[in-house]
């Protein structure tokens, strides 16, 4: 009995086109979907580090005048 990929394969083979088409629209889909939450989660935390610098020099008396 086969298992893992060699077992989606078989599967892909046996859907003939229709099935390939639906596996690299999901690999597709999943990429974005990291790629646009990692960029999400990177700019609130570039967003939270600009904050917390601006608080820090607010706090020394530093002043953009």
């Amino acid at each position: 009995m086969m298992e893992g990929p060699a077992k989606l394969l078989c599967y892909s083979v046996r859907f003939g086109c229709a099935g390939c088409r639906l596996v690299l629209l999901l690999s597709i889909c999943l990429l974005l979907i990291s790629l646009v939450g990692g960029s999400v989660q990177a700019e609130s935390m570039l967003e939270q580090s600009a904050s917390r610098l601006i608080t820090a020099l607010g706090e020394k008396g530093y002043h953009d005048t």
